[in-house]
This record gives structure tokens, C-alpha cells and sequence, in this order.
């Protein structure tokens, strides 16, 4: 009664390695290079400042 469900699960097992092992072969050659940086786009001026990108809670602002 045991060996029937042994020999199920081996060729199971077996037949997981194999499907499993090749999707992820697969998987890997099928990446793409990542998407180069755009050498047409210029940076112009000065990246934001912290205090220009922030809001900041009305009651911790600094009164004049």
C-alpha cells in the first residue's frame, strides 16, 4: 500500500527537478540588460534642495 504512493512521489519529485530547474534556466536567459541611461537628456542647474522638496508642518516652521 506504501510503495505505490513511494513510487508516485519519486517520479513526482523527479519530474519537478527536472521542470523546475529548467524554468529557471530559462527564467535567467531570458532577462533583458537593463535600460541604459538617456545619453540626450541634460541636467541643467542644481538638484533640489531639502528644504524646497519637504513641506514642513505649519507650527514648526520658523516665524519672522
Amino acid at each position: 500500500m506504501i510503495q505505490p504512493l513511494r513510487t508516485a512521489h519519486r517520479w513526482i519529485f523527479i519530474a519537478l527537478a527536472v521542470i523546475l530547474t529548467l524554468m529557471f534556466i530559462a527564467a535567467i536567459r531570458a532577462q533583458r540588460a537593463p535600460i541604459p541611461n538617456n545619453p540626450g537628456k541634460r541636467i541643467t542647474g542644481s538638484p533640489p534642495q531639502i528644504h524646497e522638496t519637504v513641506k514642513v508642518l505649519p507650527a514648526l516652521e520658523k516665524q519672522p
